[in-house]
């Protein structure tokens, strides 16, 4: 038969897995592998190759940033594993009367639901469909589609982090050059002819799902929702692709 424990000893169990658990914590590494950044003896880095970069960029289960685009709106956009997203709008847009200032797009079925935010707006749950290619916009890894011919130049510093220079060309045979963070891959500029386009205050798996989820008991075109984005999927297309 088990000995009864005690007390104290029940004490000691409960402080030893504490303990464990917090050395887990301290000494776990992230589950991104970062790049192989090894310096040759002439200062050219020949493990980098731009597909390892966006190897590890695909990887990243969220991304969220300031898109300062020269050819369109400075947008904020937040992104969960390139299907789902959150953009707030610079500046607030109308459709039949209705204001809105944040758009949710779902970049698999191709939807998009806009609302008036508590910072435009009182507060409310009401959402309407928008036009999606409005608010479709590239992100960091699809970017890089624009270009061609990708060969890696040199590092450096920018800001307070390391940063890989690739030079490359456009299929319009114009020059470009990509600035990828150096650790997790991902682009955080491109200069792409005379257009540039950076990705401003890039964080990584740092979007919490209740900042893209929609509210719980929304209204969506004047037709109740009581789950958000899952009572919505599964109305409309049977299945929900959040949790996939």
């Amino acid at each position: 038969m088990f000995k009864k424990l005690s007390t104290k000893n029940i004490l000691l169990i409960f402080l030893t897995m504490i303990v464990v658990v917090t050395l887990i914590i301290l000494t776990g590494k992230p589950s991104e592998t970062p790049i192989n950044n090894s310096n040759s003896d002439d200062g050219v880095n020949e493990s980098i190759t731009f597909q390892t970069a966006m190897q590890n960029a695909d990887r990243l289960e969220s991304v969220r940033y300031t898109l300062n685009d020269s050819s369109i709106e400075k947008h904020d956009y937040f992104m969960i594993r390139q299907k789902f997203g959150k953009v707030i709008l610079e500046t607030p847009l109308e459709k039949n009367g209705n204001k809105y200032d944040h758009v949710y797009f779902d970049r698999v079925k191709k939807v998009a639901l806009a609302r008036c935010s508590e910072d435009l707006c009182e507060y409310n749950k009401e959402l309407i469909t928008v036009n999606y290619s409005d608010f479709y916009v590239s992100d960091p890894v699809e970017t890089s589609y624009l270009t061609k011919d990708v060969e890696y130049s040199h590092s450096e510093m920018l800001g307070n982090q390391y940063v890989d220079i690739f030079n490359a060309t456009t299929y319009n045979d114009e020059p470009a050059i990509i600035t990828a963070q150096e650790y997790y891959g991902i682009p955080l500029k491109y200069t792409i002819g005379d257009r540039t386009i950076i990705y401003e205050d890039l964080m990584v798996n740092n979007v919490r799902l209740g900042e893209i989820m929609l509210p719980m008991n929304c209204t969506i075109d004047g037709e109740q929702y009581d789950f958000g984005w899952y009572s919505y999927y599964s109305n409309n297309y049977n299945e929900t692709l959040l949790y996939n």
